[in-house]
């Protein structure tokens, strides 16, 4: 019983069920580090580390332009205030005008 279980032998047929059970877990954790990286990398160069830097790339551009289209629409607003606030002062100065000439 012991041989069925632990036994190495030169071809994964001849493994015992320990062992080849063992293997199948060392290839399937190997592989998840691949495309998941492994806590103890110093550099995540895996394939979800690799796509979650392009995104946090792509998302810090995405913000910069966000942040300049505020800001342009908050000038031009600010414009449109300054603009609007001539156009009632000179609209009262008018009206002014109208009323002493009466």
């Amino acid at each position: 019983v012991i041989k069925m279980f632990t036994q190495q032998g030169a071809t994964s047929d001849q493994n015992g069920v320990a062992v080849k059970l063992y293997n199948t877990l060392g290839n399937a954790i190997s592989r998840v580090s691949t495309e998941a990286g492994a806590s103890t990398d110093l550099v995540d160069t895996s394939y979800l580390g690799t796509q979650i830097t392009n995104l946090n790339t792509e998302i810090s551009g995405w913000d910069r332009k966000l942040n300049d289209a505020q800001n342009r629409y908050w000038s031009q607003f600010t414009a449109m205030e300054k603009a609007i606030s001539q156009m009632n002062s000179q609209s009262s100065w008018f009206s002014q005008q109208l009323g002493r000439a009466q």
